[in-house]
Parts: structure tokens; sequence; C-alpha cells
């Protein structure tokens, strides 16, 4: 039985946290054992983890303490000379047959201080790092560089997200495209669970909230409505540090009475089910796993003409629009006042759901891991 050892930050919100998740369920456990490390043990995705995989917490505490968030800003290499002495005193006397590191930043860091104990290493690109170079606030640009230089394998989430990885790491090693793991029936039959009410046209808009997400487009595309006389209401579903600042546009906006911040929800999909149009008004995105679920439930879905979305809408599964509020404005009510348009696009959206096939993505891993 081969071991694994897959790193990521924690469980608490996130597509790529739904879809690390979702490949630990479908994991084939007669062959394989895995151990998963995470930055902080705690989030809502954790009481869905599969009871085979063995999780080993780096911090016991939910979040860094105050010493330790001063310690990280201030002497950035000690700090991390002093997280590497952890890593390897967890993981002491262990060895693996494969370690994965299932994103960016801080998990491919930890993955950079012991690939050591694995002959094999992989690491997860999720976003388009070229717009997104989050990671850099946890890695110098050399130490980025050498680590990617260092794997046998960078998997990303789209061609999109490999062509940006390229550009900005050309001597990095072998890269492919990996699409995120989907089940349409799993998607649907999740949404059934819980039954959502609305009361009239509503837009749904599921993602963290955080400045990459922009979802204070929607908040003025709600203020264009209602200049315009529209009837209509926007859900935002997710939590983050941008609430505060959506909660003072949306008074300011006057929009009070049209868009709805629902905070965390551990069944959007139930959500996105009740709703009209799947909305996505991000700067970046790899694979975003909200347009894969609007697909797997046939829902017309706008969204901005970013690197994942792109790939993935450009067929005619949805529609793409330019960055500006305007442009996703009127595409939403162009939508609005076209029902046949909007029956075509559930129509192509359910026909795209078709390729998605979770064994074969599970096939694709095995054969990553294998070498």
């Amino acid at each position: 039985m081969k071991k694994i050892l897959i790193i990521h930050e924690t469980l608490r919100t996130g597509g790529a946290e739904r879809v690390l998740v979702d490949i630990l369920k479908h994991f084939d456990y007669t062959k394989y054992r895995v151990d998963l490390m995470l930055q902080f043990c705690d989030g809502p995705f954790m009481a869905d983890l599969a009871p085979e995989v063995s999780v080993i917490p780096i911090y016991k505490t939910p979040k860094y303490t105050i010493a330790q968030r001063i310690a990280k800003k201030l002497f950035r290499r000690a700090y991390q000379g002093w997280e590497y002495r952890r890593l390897h005193k967890l993981l002491s006397g262990k060895r693996y047959d494969a370690i994965i590191s299932f994103m960016e930043g801080p998990a491919a860091l930890y993955h950079s201080f012991i690939r050591e104990l694995a002959p094999r290493n992989i690491t997860w690109v999720h976003t388009d790092i070229n717009t997104n170079g989050w990671h850099l606030k946890y890695f110098a640009e050399s130490a980025a560089s050498d680590f990617y230089r260092s794997v046998d394998m960078t998997v990303t989430v789209s061609h999109g997200v490999l062509n940006a990885f390229r550009t900005l790491y050309p001597d990095a090693a072998p890269a492919t495209v990996l699409y995120n793991i989907a089940d349409p029936a799993e998607i649907c039959r999740k949404a059934a669970e819980k039954s959502i009410q609305k009361s009239r046209f509503t837009i749904t808009n599921v993602a963290r909230l955080m400045p990459v997400k922009q979802q204070k487009r929607i908040v003025q595309i709600a203020r264009i409505f209602k200049n315009r006389g529209i009837d209509a209401e926007f859900w935002i579903i997710g939590k983050g540090p941008e609430k505060p600042a959506l909660e003072a546009l949306i008074e300011q906006s006057g929009v009070g009475d049209m868009v709805k911040l629902l905070g965390y929800q551990s069944n959007p999909n139930a959500y996105v089910a009740a709703s009209d149009i799947a909305l996505l008004t991000s700067d970046a995105e790899g694979y975003p796993m909200a347009i894969v679920e609007a697909l797997s439930m046939g829902k017309p879905i706008v969204a901005t003409d970013v690197v994942g979305p792109h790939e993935m809408l450009s067929d005619g599964s949805g529609i793409l629009c330019d960055t500006n509020v305007e442009s996703l404005a009127e595409a939403l009510i162009g939508l609005m006042n076209d029902p046949l348009k909007m029956r075509e696009l559930s129509q192509r959206a359910l026909a795209k759901s078709e390729s998605f096939n979770p064994e074969r993505t599970m096939e694709a891993i095995y054969r990553l891991i294998e070498g």
C-alpha cells in the first residue's frame, strides 16, 4: 500500500477545499494510505473528510497567535526556519511514496520544507498567478522559482492557468492540466436536500468575500437595476474579509432591499438551484467550482471573461463579459428579457456537465502519483 501526504491550509471554505474533500472521498483506500497535513485543523469541510484520512495539524489553534503573527511579519526568514523544524518534528520517522501540496501559497511553502521525505513530489496551482500572485506573500520570488523547478509535476486546473504559470516560471519542472473533480449527480442530489424559496427573479453569486472575487460589482449592478426600475434580488453566498466593505457599499448605494449577504452556507447548491442565474464577477479564477456546480444544475451563467471562466464557457455554455459593471449588467438584463435564451443556456449547461467524470479524474490522479 502506497503512502501519500497531502498538504493544504484549512478546510474552512472555498472551491479548492471542496475539490480536495471530493478527491479524498473518491480515493481508493485499498491501494493508498493518505495523511492530510493542515496548517489549521478546522473548518466546516472537516466533517466531510473520508474517515480513512489521517489528519496531521501543524498548529493546534484555529489561527496564528498574536506573537506568531508579529514574528511572521517582522522575522519572516527566522519564523520559516522555525516552521521547517516543526514540520520535520511532526513527520519524524515518516516516509511517503508521494507528497502533494494542493495549492500555491502556504501549502507549497510547507511542501518545499519536506520534499526529501518522498521520491515523488506534486503540487497544484489553482489560479492565474500572473494576475493573482498571492503566493508571493509567502515565498520570495527566487524561492518559489526554486520550488517549482524541484518538484516532479505541477498540476494546473485549466489551460489558462498553465499558460500563466509557464509565463511566470518558464524553467519550472513539467506541468500538466487536470480539471477539478466534479460529480453532477451528487451536486444535484445535494441541491435537492434543502428547499429554498424566492419571491422574485434571483441572481446568485457563490464565492469567498475577498477583493479578487469583486462582489462590489454586484452591488453596483443592483444600483443600475434600481435606477432602471428592474426588479431583482441578488444573493451573495460566502464569507470573508470583504464583508464589512460590502455591507457599507450596500447601505451607501441604497440597495439593501435587493442585495442579500447570506454568509457561509453548508449547502450553497440549494440556493443556486432556487435562483434564475448564476453570476461570477471575479478578476481572476482558475477552474471555479461555482461554475461547475451551476452547469451541473443547468443554470444560465454570466461570468467575467477571465482565465477559468473563459475556458469553461467560451463554447457557448454561458455568457462571458468584460470586467466592467455595465457589461455585466447589460448581459443580465438581456437574459432576464429573453426566456428563450435562458432555456437555451440551461440546456447547454446540462450538456456541458455530461463531460464531468469523477472516475476519470481519479484515474488521472493515480497516474500522477505513480509517475
